[in-house]
């Protein structure tokens, strides 16, 4: 909600567009990582006529299964230092095995304020 926050008060006048924009989730959350990790995001709106706002905020990721491209590092697996570590190689494996396939990730969302 932060990155829509910032895009809102950004705007100006009675429209406002981030432009396209890139962050990445991190690894707090490896569900997060693994489903999304980084992609691009933009927020576009605008005032209405009773003062309030109303903005889109698009999201598109083109997930390319363990790709090193991606920036990823292997990955360990565990809790308490007991388990293993993935290398991205590995990963990758998966899509040429085809226990994973690419996908492009797309939606939009609307908001009012």
């Amino acid at each position: 909600m932060n990155l829509i926050s910032s895009a809102v008060t950004a705007g100006a006048g009675d429209y406002f567009d981030t432009g396209w924009q890139r962050t990445k989730t991190g690894l707090n959350n490896v569900n997060y990582y693994y489903a999304i990790y980084n992609f691009q995001y933009r927020v576009t709106g605008g005032r209405d006529c009773g003062g309030g706002v109303h903005y889109w905020f698009h999201v598109v990721k083109r997930h390319n299964f363990g790709t090193p491209a991606e920036g990823r590092d292997d990955v360990f697996i565990g809790a308490q230092g007991v388990g293993v570590t993935v290398s991205q190689e590995n990963l990758t494996r998966l899509n040429t095995l085809g226990k994973a396939r690419d996908v492009n990730l797309v939606g939009t969302e609307l908001f009012h304020r």
